[in-house]
Protein backbone atom coordinates (compact mmCIF):
# COMPACT_ATOMS: atom_id res chain seq x y z
CA UNK A 1 0.00 0.00 0.00
CA UNK A 2 2.19 2.34 0.64
CA UNK A 3 4.36 1.75 -2.32
CA UNK A 4 1.84 2.85 -4.24
CA UNK A 5 1.00 6.17 -2.19
CA UNK A 6 4.24 6.26 -2.76
CA UNK A 7 3.83 5.92 -6.60
CA UNK A 8 1.04 8.75 -6.56
CA UNK A 9 -1.40 6.36 -7.44
CA UNK A 10 -4.91 8.12 -5.72
CA UNK A 11 -2.73 11.01 -5.07
CA UNK A 12 -1.58 12.60 -8.04
CA UNK A 13 -2.91 10.40 -10.39
CA UNK A 14 -5.97 7.89 -10.90
CA UNK A 15 -4.47 4.68 -12.45
CA UNK A 16 -1.21 3.26 -12.40
CA UNK A 17 0.77 1.41 -15.98
CA UNK A 18 0.61 -1.93 -16.33
CA UNK A 19 4.77 -2.22 -15.91
CA UNK A 20 4.79 -0.69 -12.33
CA UNK A 21 1.51 -3.13 -11.40
CA UNK A 22 2.91 -6.24 -12.54
CA UNK A 23 6.11 -5.21 -10.65
CA UNK A 24 4.34 -4.43 -7.76
CA UNK A 25 2.49 -7.76 -7.63
CA UNK A 26 5.82 -9.36 -8.07
CA UNK A 27 7.17 -7.89 -5.41
CA UNK A 28 4.50 -8.74 -3.67
CA UNK A 29 4.13 -12.33 -4.17
CA UNK A 30 7.95 -12.71 -3.55
CA UNK A 31 7.03 -11.40 0.34
CA UNK A 32 4.55 -13.78 0.59
CA UNK A 33 6.54 -16.61 -0.55
CA UNK A 34 9.17 -15.48 1.60
CA UNK A 35 7.00 -15.14 4.88
CA UNK A 36 5.38 -18.95 4.12
CA UNK A 37 8.81 -20.29 3.79
CA UNK A 38 9.73 -18.70 7.03
CA UNK A 39 6.87 -19.74 8.60
CA UNK A 40 7.72 -22.94 7.90
CA UNK A 41 11.15 -23.27 8.36
CA UNK A 42 10.27 -21.47 12.32
CA UNK A 43 8.01 -24.64 12.71
CA UNK A 44 10.82 -27.04 11.38
CA UNK A 45 13.87 -25.16 13.76
CA UNK A 46 11.67 -24.72 16.69
CA UNK A 47 12.48 -28.87 17.69
CA UNK A 48 15.92 -27.21 17.68
CA UNK A 49 15.01 -25.06 20.07
CA UNK A 50 15.26 -22.18 18.14
CA UNK A 51 12.53 -19.87 19.60
CA UNK A 52 12.54 -17.13 16.14
CA UNK A 53 11.78 -17.38 12.69
CA UNK A 54 13.95 -15.16 11.71
CA UNK A 55 17.08 -16.84 12.64
CA UNK A 56 16.81 -18.71 9.11
CA UNK A 57 18.03 -18.32 5.86
CA UNK A 58 13.73 -17.17 5.33
CA UNK A 59 14.05 -14.62 8.33
CA UNK A 60 16.99 -13.26 6.64
CA UNK A 61 14.75 -13.13 3.22
CA UNK A 62 12.17 -11.02 4.75
CA UNK A 63 14.46 -8.31 6.30
CA UNK A 64 16.17 -7.75 2.79
CA UNK A 65 12.67 -7.86 1.21
CA UNK A 66 11.89 -5.37 3.88
CA UNK A 67 14.86 -3.42 2.63
CA UNK A 68 14.59 -3.48 -0.82
CA UNK A 69 10.75 -2.16 -0.51
CA UNK A 70 12.25 0.98 1.57
CA UNK A 71 14.68 1.64 -1.28
CA UNK A 72 11.70 1.53 -3.51
CA UNK A 73 9.68 3.92 -1.79
CA UNK A 74 12.17 5.77 -1.39
CA UNK A 75 12.50 6.18 -4.99
CA UNK A 76 8.97 6.37 -5.81
CA UNK A 77 8.55 8.85 -3.31
CA UNK A 78 11.57 11.12 -4.89
CA UNK A 79 10.09 10.55 -8.43
CA UNK A 80 6.37 11.75 -6.93
CA UNK A 81 8.05 14.89 -5.36
CA UNK A 82 9.81 15.81 -8.43
CA UNK A 83 6.58 15.67 -10.23
CA UNK A 84 4.51 17.04 -8.05
CA UNK A 85 6.20 19.71 -6.04
CA UNK A 86 2.99 20.78 -4.41
CA UNK A 87 2.45 17.66 -2.86
CA UNK A 88 5.86 17.86 -1.12
CA UNK A 89 4.30 18.57 2.09
CA UNK A 90 2.24 15.85 2.20
CA UNK A 91 5.25 13.42 0.94
CA UNK A 92 7.69 14.79 2.85
CA UNK A 93 5.49 13.41 6.12
CA UNK A 94 5.02 10.31 4.48
CA UNK A 95 8.59 9.66 3.77
CA UNK A 96 10.06 10.45 7.46
CA UNK A 97 7.60 8.30 8.73
CA UNK A 98 7.19 5.18 6.87
CA UNK A 99 10.72 5.37 6.69
CA UNK A 100 10.80 4.47 10.01
CA UNK A 101 8.85 1.73 9.80
CA UNK A 102 10.44 -0.09 6.75
CA UNK A 103 13.96 0.37 9.01
CA UNK A 104 12.13 -0.73 12.27
CA UNK A 105 12.09 -4.36 11.67
CA UNK A 106 15.41 -5.15 11.16
CA UNK A 107 16.92 -2.59 13.28
CA UNK A 108 14.31 -4.27 16.45
CA UNK A 109 15.23 -7.67 14.90
CA UNK A 110 18.64 -7.30 14.64
CA UNK A 111 18.90 -5.42 18.75
CA UNK A 112 16.65 -8.53 19.93
CA UNK A 113 19.34 -11.24 18.50
CA UNK A 114 22.23 -9.20 20.15
CA UNK A 115 21.12 -8.50 23.33
CA UNK A 116 18.28 -10.16 24.15
CA UNK A 117 18.04 -13.37 26.05
CA UNK A 118 16.65 -16.52 23.50
CA UNK A 119 13.50 -16.84 26.40
CA UNK A 120 12.37 -13.86 25.94
CA UNK A 121 12.94 -13.09 22.64
CA UNK A 122 10.36 -14.09 20.28
CA UNK A 123 7.58 -12.85 23.34
CA UNK A 124 9.25 -9.33 23.12
CA UNK A 125 9.72 -9.19 19.46
CA UNK A 126 5.81 -9.54 18.31
CA UNK A 127 4.87 -7.59 20.99
CA UNK A 128 6.85 -4.62 19.42
CA UNK A 129 6.61 -5.77 16.03
CA UNK A 130 2.57 -5.37 16.99
CA UNK A 131 2.75 -2.21 19.02
CA UNK A 132 4.87 -0.51 15.77
CA UNK A 133 2.10 -2.18 13.34
CA UNK A 134 -0.39 -0.24 15.38
CA UNK A 135 1.19 2.98 15.33
CA UNK A 136 2.00 2.86 11.99
CA UNK A 137 -2.35 2.35 10.76
CA UNK A 138 -2.67 5.48 13.65
CA UNK A 139 -0.24 7.85 11.70
CA UNK A 140 -1.93 6.67 8.66
CA UNK A 141 -5.09 7.69 9.41
CA UNK A 142 -3.71 10.93 11.11
CA UNK A 143 -1.73 11.80 7.92
CA UNK A 144 -5.21 11.45 5.59
CA UNK A 145 -7.88 12.20 7.59
CA UNK A 146 -10.31 14.42 5.36
CA UNK A 147 -10.71 16.88 7.48
CA UNK A 148 -11.56 20.58 6.53
CA UNK A 149 -8.68 21.78 8.77
CA UNK A 150 -6.11 18.91 7.75
CA UNK A 151 -3.39 20.49 5.91
CA UNK A 152 -2.13 16.82 5.17
CA UNK A 153 -4.77 15.44 3.13
CA UNK A 154 -3.27 15.11 -0.61
CA UNK A 155 -6.01 14.86 -2.96
CA UNK A 156 -5.93 17.02 -5.53
CA UNK A 157 -8.92 16.54 -7.09
CA UNK A 158 -11.42 18.97 -6.17
CA UNK A 159 -15.31 16.99 -5.73
CA UNK A 160 -16.33 19.71 -8.42
CA UNK A 161 -14.11 18.09 -10.79
CA UNK A 162 -16.01 15.39 -9.81
CA UNK A 163 -18.52 13.15 -12.94
CA UNK A 164 -21.28 12.17 -11.69
CA UNK A 165 -22.46 9.00 -12.77
CA UNK A 166 -26.38 7.98 -12.44
CA UNK A 167 -27.13 4.47 -12.56
CA UNK A 168 -29.31 5.11 -15.95
CA UNK A 169 -26.23 5.92 -17.44
CA UNK A 170 -24.43 3.09 -16.18
CA UNK A 171 -26.77 0.54 -16.83
CA UNK A 172 -26.73 -0.65 -20.77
Amino acid sequence: MLILIAKGYTVTRGRLRKKTLLKIAAFLCCTSLCMSSCFYMKESFRSRKSSLHYESPAGYGIIGLRLVGWAWFVYAVIFTMMHYPEKSNFYTKLFLLYSLWFLSAPVVILISTFIVPKWVREKLLNSVELFISIGAHFVFFILTRPSKANKNFPYHVRTSQVKFYSLKKLQL
